[in-house]
């Protein structure tokens, strides 16, 4: 018989090891700088606080220095569960309704102090009680991913905005510090402006209740600007009532308010969601009620760039788990398309991906969203249900990307391989012929699969390009499908190759053609 107890030895186990290249691949994922702070913002956000404090979350970036603070006030870390933070797949007890994974704060810390664009995250430091604090601190001089173990140490420094100096934190809390990557620092007000309207959008079930935050602008640690985000999702009632009245003199912008706020549970699948459906004003409505009122609520110039504006990126009905978007409007609205918003609220049944901005798409999920965008039609709320329907071909993905590769800096950029001379997907090597090469002086150093489709065909195209890759002495490899996200089963797969140098880098194809 075949012994059960697996993985068992006569030998002592030893943990797996990770290159600080390998820490650093997390966070090459598909964030923007709303989704990666959003994930250290999660790990912070409660339904309820201790007496009805608001918790508070300061982005501060000296754009000079680069240096990067990210400060809560929160119940701190336990000295015994730091190692929790670094730890790939391990997280720690918390209230935080939002930490899921154990890899989203690792994730966004890499992501924006990247190592391969001179970023570093250089400590983090937590008190639980606002008396003692302790610091982690990384061993860069080591060449696996190590950190020393935590000491005591003074109070970090919060900043002020009032008086316009640093103070020392008085309360538990949590910092991390470094020099954020120059790839995500920021130059001007621009790009505090959007994040705070993104953010706004996506924490407004909580700010003002349980959350606070602030984006502070430095130059040569002078203050530049000071940005509080307010909660940004304008809604008006399509037939206003006597309970919903006009906000406007006119009378056409209605009431802020959702038409639907209901439960909705699938009877074939047993996924049960809260939904919540309205619609986006017009543009010229919002400034003409703005001009009446001055809400900032409804300043135009705040609007144009919020997502659930009309027109918006998250136009149609938005995944979200614990009221936070997750999927940016994935139910597009079959009728007035520009007007309609809407919030699909995970209660059980469906999972979010390790990243959080978007839905594990498993068999039963077609049905479910079958039966919701029916039941949302009785409603009154006309909507198509995504299908996963993989219409465009391998040999026309392979085609068009590689013209897109070969035509669009931002994409290369975007996927690191701007030093590539040639993009070709001719290339025959001994083991086979890989999608798409990236050449420098015809030698490939870029390795891109490419499969219609995910579920197995995905590993499938992992193994053969790690095959290309390692005939050609490479340990990194680009995956494109159609997918929305790799299957976890295979992420786990995946992970451990990088545990061990390996860059593997999944990306949907749509994303790349649309965005870049």
């Amino acid at each position: 018989m075949f012994n059960r107890l697996i993985g068992k030895s006569e030998v002592e186990s030893q943990p797996t090891k990770i290159t600080w290249s390998g820490w650093n691949a997390e966070g090459k994922v598909d964030y923007d700088k709303h989704t990666a702070i959003g994930e250290l913002i999660n790990n912070i956000l409660t339904l309820q606080s201790t007496n009805n404090q608001k918790y508070r979350f300061q982005l501060t970036i000296d754009e000079v220095s680069g240096e990067i603070w990210i400060t809560d006030n929160f119940t701190g870390i336990h000295k015994q569960n730091m190692d929790a933070i670094h730890d790939l797949g391990k997280s720690y007890e918390t209230s935080a309704i939002l930490s899921e994974h154990g890899s989203g704060a690792k994730s966004a810390l890499t992501w924006l102090m990247n190592l391969s664009y001179n970023g570093i995250l250089n400590k983090i430091v937590s008190s639980v009680d606002g008396n003692d604090f302790y610091e982690k601190l990384p061993d860069y001089g080591s060449d696996i991913s190590k950190w020393f173990p935590p000491k005591k140490c003074d109070p970090f420094m919060v900043y002020n905005t009032i008086e316009k100096v640093w103070e020392e934190q008085q309360t538990s809390g949590t910092q991390f510090y470094g020099i954020m990557g120059t790839d995500k620092l920021p130059k001007s007000n621009k790009w505090y402006q959007f994040l705070s309207t993104q953010l706004g959008a996506k924490y407004g079930e909580y700010l003002g209740k349980t959350l606070e935050i602030e984006l502070i602008r430095l130059r040569d640690g002078v203050l530049q600007s000071h940005f509080t985000v307010n909660p940004i999702v304008p809604l008006k009632s399509h037939q206003p009532t006597p309970e919903l009245p006009c906000l406007d003199k006119r009378n056409k912008l209605g009431a802020d308010e959702w038409e639907l706020d209901e439960v909705y549970t699938c009877d074939k699948t047993s996924k049960r969601v809260h939904v919540r459906a309205g619609w986006a004003p017009e543009s010229e409505l919002v400034e003409q009620y703005y001009i009446e009122s001055k809400d900032e609520k409804y300043n135009p110039k705040n609007y144009e760039s919020n997502p659930y504006a009309y027109g918006g990126s998250n136009v149609g009905m938005t995944y979200c788990k614990q009221w936070v978007p997750i999927s940016n409007g994935k139910f597009k609205a079959s009728s007035r398309g520009e007007a309609m918003i809407g919030q699909i609220d995970i209660i059980s049944g469906i999972d979010t991906v390790k990243t959080k901005n978007g839905i594990v798409r498993d068999e039963d999920l077609d049905v479910f969203e079958e039966g919701l965008a029916t039941w949302l039609k009785k409603k009154g709320f006309k909507v198509r249900a995504r299908k996963t329907n993989f219409r465009i071909s391998e040999s026309k993905m392979e085609k068009t990307l590689t013209k897109r590769l070969r035509e669009s800096k931002k994409l290369r950029i975007y996927l690191g391989v701007d030093n590539c001379e040639k993009f070709t997907n001719q290339w025959e090597s001994h083991s086979g012929q890989p999608d798409i090469v990236g050449l420098i002086k015809k030698q490939p150093i870029f390795i891109c699969e490419i499969k219609k489709e995910g579920g197995d065909d995905l590993w499938k195209a992992a193994l053969q390009g790690m095959a290309y890759s390692m005939e050609n002495n490479l340990k990194e490899l680009l995956i494109v499908a159609q997918d929305d996200t790799l299957p976890t089963d295979l992420q786990t797969k995946l992970d451990i190759f990088e545990q061990n140098g390996w860059d593997i880098r999944y990306e949907q194809y749509q994303h790349l053609i649309g965005n870049f």
